[in-house]
């Protein structure tokens, strides 16, 4: 077969890739952004690993529980929402393609871009600022019920408070909460 593909100018390699990038959808355009992105062959097929084994019920799409059982996080608000980052076409489940560019972006985060993005999944209201119910919302939604009992998460919320209450009253401004550091 090896010389098949050498007589038609196409090494096994070639037909390989030619092969995963059908499979995937992967066409010229998006394999070209993706490699502007600095994503190689090498590093699609090792997304695509860790892909197939997150798809159990190998669809070709991974669900959200597929999703949280594979990073073993238990189901809650704040999964829901980190899941629906990511299913970028709200179609309840996630494609390879989708898959690669959230795990880029996040891969790509800085720290500030980090809290930027969580801030951004809680202004619900898209004011620029997040109000006391929206950090409250943000707290138990990431530790449920046990937000109440859990140091950290009290932490977090006197911190907020703290710097809500330093001139901001009932609201947080994003800059003052970005600034904030541990």
């Amino acid at each position: 077969m090896g010389n098949l593909f050498a007589v038609c100018g196409f090494s096994i390699k070639q037909s390989r890739e030619a092969s995963f990038n059908k499979a995937l959808h992967l066409n010229d355009t998006l394999l070209q952004a993706l490699k502007e992105l600095g994503l190689e062959h090498k590093h699609l097929h090792a997304l695509y690993q860790i892909f197939s084994a997150m798809d159990r019920d190998k669809s070709g799409e991974i669900n959200m529980l597929e999703f949280l059982d594979y990073v073993d996080l238990d189901r809650s608000r704040f999964s829901e929402k980190a899941f629906s980052v990511m299913d970028r076409n709200c179609s309840g489940e996630v494609d390879f393609v989708e898959f690669v560019l959230a795990v880029w972006n996040y891969c790509s985060f800085n720290h500030s871009s980090l809290v930027r993005f969580a801030f951004d999944l809680y202004d619900v209201d898209g004011s620029g600022e997040i109000e006391h119910a929206e950090v409250m919302r943000c707290v138990r939604e990431v530790w449920g019920s046990a937000w109440e009992t859990s140091g950290t998460a009290q932490k977090i919320v006197d911190k907020l408070d703290t710097i809500m209450e330093d001139g901001y009253s009932a609201q947080g401004p994003r800059k003052e909460i970005l600034g904030a550091r541990n």
